[in-house]
């Protein structure tokens, strides 16, 4: 399951070994909201026909969802 803490952790340890690392720049990625844009574009980017998840998601659910449905699922990512 998704841990922000350690996704946060293991992601300035990337930052610092390649030198550029920013803590406070790295916080404000994490905890700015998604817009409608970033989403729609990470759902293009979703391969078809390929297994789901662990939510048991498809992807061809999502590229075919209503915008409802990824207000709902932007609302969703906010809470992580």
């Amino acid at each position: 399951m998704f841990n922000q803490k350690i996704v946060k952790g293991e992601y300035k340890t990337l930052k610092q070994k390649n030198g550029s690392a920013n803590p406070t720049a790295t916080e404000d990625i994490f905890d700015s909201p998604v817009s409608d844009c970033e989403l729609q574009e990470a759902i293009k980017q979703l391969k078809n026909r390929k297994s789901p998840g662990e939510d048991q998601i498809h992807a061809e659910f999502l590229k075919h969802a209503e915008k409802e449905a990824r207000i709902s699922i932007r609302m969703w990512f906010q809470k992580i």
